[in-house]
């Protein structure tokens, strides 16, 4: 990448997406689109559509997605999963439609099976039953990430994947 490319890190008021903002600006990006409030209502559609088609992006960093701990993956499981699978839907077609070439989609741990060994490591991915709170909303990340792989292997675009382990260490 280089310093002047448009760069869209959706969900940059996350954790962790307000980090990746804060580094690219370290490192002297100067193009950083959508950030806080300009980002598009990635549950719709259109205005993703309507964000992307002017932009001209050449790197996504997608650290966007609806979370809520262990309380929302008990009470409000479909809702976690529909939600971010709405959500890595419409950003990653988005994206696929106007030829971003780079992006990176965040995911999450609980993508890993309960009973994976440790430390973590990429093979154990799939490799075994999620654990049962979390299934759901892991579920929708496995699909955003086995839709990344996709497009990649199909267009050839640098489109890679990052599980961050622990938010904190």
């Amino acid at each position: 990448m280089h310093h002047d490319d448009a760069i869209f890190v959706a969900g940059s008021t996350t954790l962790i997406g307000a980090a990746v903002v804060r580094c690219l600006q370290r490192a002297g990006y100067r193009q950083l689109c959508g950030l806080g409030a300009a980002s598009p209502n990635l549950m719709d559609a259109a205005d993703v559509e309507a964000f992307f088609a002017p932009a001209q992006l050449k790197c996504v960093i997608h650290a966007a997605g609806v979370m809520g701990g262990i309380a929302l993956n008990q009470t409000a499981p479909a809702d976690l999963c529909g939600q971010n699978l709405t959500i890595d839907n419409h950003l990653l077609q988005a994206a696929w439609r106007h030829q971003v070439p780079q992006l990176l989609y965040l995911a999450s741990s609980c993508c890993y099976p309960l009973d994976a060994p440790q430390p973590l490591e990429e093979h154990a991915l799939w490799s075994g039953p999620l654990e049962p709170i979390s299934q759901a909303y892991a579920s929708a990340k496995l699909a955003g990430i086995s839709l990344c792989q996709a497009i990649a292997r199909q267009d050839g675009r640098d489109w890679r994947v990052g599980i961050p382990t622990t938010t904190f260490g």
